[in-house]
């Protein structure tokens, strides 16, 4: 993990982890709440462990929603950025470069904190889930560094810029972006794909 993720994930969370302990239940998940048959939501409420599940399931929707909403914010910040090219004087592009910049920091703190913050910390027990992020997650590790990279040298709070890589380093990171997606995807399916169906996801 290089410095520069660190210290991105230290200022997001006070801390971070140097691997995240991706482990399912040897039962598959199959067996939960034996020992503590009811259980508080965040409200307090004494749940049911049929009324835990629901909540979960419905936790796991809202959390892919937050995800995709997240990285269309982004898509479309990237296109508007892109959008603006040759990078001149008379253009917007300082406002539009903090704010790609800031939507990108967000969409990657969310899948980092949201979402491998949730299996990590054992919150997930079904085993394909948790087999899927182990296989993804070194490589969304990655687009996450580089994204950090790139908000580090766009960021003009702390320095002038320069915008004369800004195309090349945009593409660069188009296609990293692309692949990220494509291994979210993976993990987003097999998040909802034995969910009942719901509007919206």
């Amino acid at each position: 993990m290089s410095n520069g993720l660190k210290k991105w994930l230290a200022m997001n969370a006070g801390g971070y982890r140097e691997t995240i302990p991706l482990t399912a239940p040897r039962d598959g998940g199959r067996s939960s709440q034996a020992a503590t048959p009811y259980i508080r939501n965040e409200g307090g409420d004494v749940l049911s462990p049929l009324q835990d599940h629901k909540e979960r399931r419905h936790g796991t929707r809202l959390m892919v929603r937050n995800l995709l909403a997240e990285r269309q914010e982004v898509l479309v910040s990237y296109c508007r950025l892109a959008g603006l090219e040759p990078y001149t004087g008379d253009k917007p592009v300082r406002r539009q470069l903090d704010e790609f910049c800031q939507l990108l920091m967000d969409y990657t703190a969310f899948g980092h904190f949201e979402l491998y913050g949730r299996i990590s910390e054992g919150e997930e027990r079904r085993e394909r889930v948790v087999g899927v992020a182990k296989d993804v997650y070194s490589k969304i590790a990655v687009t996450t560094e580089q994204a950090v990279a790139f908000n580090d040298k766009y960021d003009a709070s702390d320095h002038n810029l320069n915008l004369e890589p800004l195309p090349g380093d945009l593409s660069a990171l188009g296609e990293r972006l692309a692949q990220r997606m494509e291994l979210e995807d993976q993990l987003v399916s097999a998040l909802i794909e034995d969910l009942p169906e719901e509007s919206g996801v």
